[in-house]
């Protein structure tokens, strides 16, 4: 093959797989929620006790002119969609869900309250930081922003980690938060709420 001719066709291919991508981006709303497989020791706790294959998420709050996501991850964020994708398990599919209920959300202005955040690691729902902030962990501070535009709010459950409790009690230092409200990824997947649209899987987005 000529030379000038293969680095053509390279191109070309660069230019499709782009394409391809800018399209399955096109597809994420403001207000989707991507819940991402993670691969680390307490990630693998939280898909046990949970029954799920998700332990962290995030929810789409701009699509132009980037995709971005907000996410607790170390503190309330906000990154490009690509960067969040990234970090997570990619031999396993990430899930894109979206309400039901049908809401214009000015996701934008309403982060401003949260940006910066601290990350809580101690899994409460109703706690707050030395400078008066709240802690939040991925599935609660999805929750906080979304439910004041909701008419159907995403509920809480009773928290309950009792699969692997000797790695919990581990973890919570023996103090752990049985039967606090919270929620998960998994309820997040598993909620009448939402619907499943998407998926990231193998380097592509699918949409159902």
């Amino acid at each position: 093959m000529p030379k000038k001719v293969g680095i053509s066709m390279r191109i070309s291919l660069t230019l499709l797989l782009s394409f391809w991508a800018l399209k399955g981006l096109a597809s994420l709303q403001v207000g989707d929620v991507i819940l991402q497989p993670l691969n680390c020791r307490l990630c693998r706790l939280i898909e046990a006790q949970e029954q799920s294959t998700f332990s962290h998420m995030s929810v789409v709050i701009k699509t132009t002119p980037q995709v971005l996501v907000a996410e607790a991850w170390g503190q309330v964020r906000m990154v490009p969609v690509e960067d969040f994708i990234k970090k997570g398990d990619l031999t396993r599919a990430h899930s894109v869900v979206r309400l039901k209920e049908r809401k214009k959300m000015n996701l934008e202005l309403a982060m401003k309250q949260w940006l910066g955040y601290p990350y809580d690691d101690q899994f409460l729902w109703n706690n707050v930081d030395e400078l008066g902030r709240e802690p939040v962990y991925c599935s609660e501070f999805v929750t906080k922003l979304l439910n004041p535009f909701l008419v159907n709010k995403i509920p809480t459950k009773y928290m309950d980690f009792s699969v692997n409790r000797e790695a919990w009690w581990t973890y919570f230092h023996g103090d752990v938060p049985d039967g606090q409200p919270g929620n998960s990824p998994g309820d997040f997947a598993r909620s009448p709420l939402f619907e499943t649209v998407g998926a990231y899987k193998d380097g592509a987005w699918i949409w159902n």
